[in-house]
């Protein structure tokens, strides 16, 4: 009988001594360990696909995250994004699912796809009036474009046309449009250019040659020989002339043998032979020109 119950007490003292034993064992504490939680969102979760109409900002909004580590993560060194273009998102305790919902209600901005930008290479012979006439642009929007204070082009030139039309696309401007001023202004660019025989080119113009080079390069087409030119546009009497006339005189032969371009106030632009380079010269003050003039045509409608 004493040894039944002693054996209960020993049993008794076991299990009691085990209970305790694991009891201790669950409170003590290992330095380094934790508890691991899976993990909330999926390495698929991080990875935005970006839509029209977004922004970093508005994704980092989104995805709680910032504008700096959306570009640290994705190596951009901008803020422009593209539509279909898929971003890692850094830590963040919104999933990206959360966030594709919550853009639902967000207005978005239609996007108007970037134009093509238009170019065009000068070739020998073009102006900006003939480059404007044949693109469809104005030859002031082709110098805002392409940063240009005066009327020179190079051959090979890359011009940058603009998205611009010209009021005169179909049709040349009246004399009261800004053609007439363009080819005044280039024309006065070549004062003092030197005079040379048959020359056409800044190196050298005669006087026919002067004038088919400043029209031509507005695109305006002249015969080469004054006596040519004298047959062609609309006759102008003396009392008529207006700026960008062409006007003749019969000086060494008889007929029209020089021409010049007519400024106003008597004022007309010529290459001279007898000085030796482009100069000006008043039509109603200098007694040869004077004496000799024979008429004026207009060549600009």
């Amino acid at each position: 009988m004493r040894t039944r119950i002693g054996n209960a007490l020993i049993k008794a003292c076991l299990i009691s001594t085990a209970v305790g034993v694991i009891w201790g064992l669950s409170s003590f504490s290992v330095p380094g360990a934790e508890i691991v939680v899976p993990a909330a969102a999926s390495q698929a979760e991080r990875q935005y696909t970006v839509v029209r109409g977004d922004t970093l900002w508005a994704i980092a909004n989104r995805l709680d995250t910032s504008v700096e580590a959306l570009k640290r993560a994705n190596n951009l060194q901008g803020d422009v994004i593209f539509p279909n273009q898929v971003l890692v998102i850094p830590g963040t305790g919104v999933t990206v699912q959360a966030a594709a919902e919550s853009r639902v209600d967000e207005p978005v901005d239609e996007q108007v796809e970037s134009p093509v930008t238009r170019t065009y290479t000068v070739v020998a012979g073009d102006s900006l009036w003939s480059i404007a006439q044949r693109t469809g642009v104005s030859v002031s929007a082709l110098k805002r474009a392409n940063n240009i204070q005066n009327d020179f082009l190079a051959v090979n030139q890359v011009l940058v046309l603009p998205d611009e039309p010209a009021v005169f696309a179909q049709a040349p401007p009246s004399r009261s449009g800004d053609r007439v001023q363009t080819i005044l202004d280039y024309a006065r660019t070549l004062a003092g250019h030197p005079y040379r025989w048959a020359g056409s080119a800044p190196g050298g113009f005669d006087c026919s040659g002067f004038v088919v080079h400043v029209f031509g390069r507005h695109g305006i087409s002249l015969p080469r020989t004054s006596y040519d030119q004298f047959k062609v546009g609309t006759p102008v009497g003396r009392n008529e002339l207006q700026p960008g006339d062409l006007v003749f005189f019969t000086t060494y032969r008889s007929g029209a043998s020089h021409v010049g371009i007519y400024y106003g106030n008597g004022q007309f632009l010529h290459a001279s032979s007898a000085r030796g380079r482009v100069i000006w010269t008043n039509l109603n003050t200098h007694q040869y020109y004077d004496s000799r003039f024979l008429g004026g045509r207009r060549v600009v409608p």
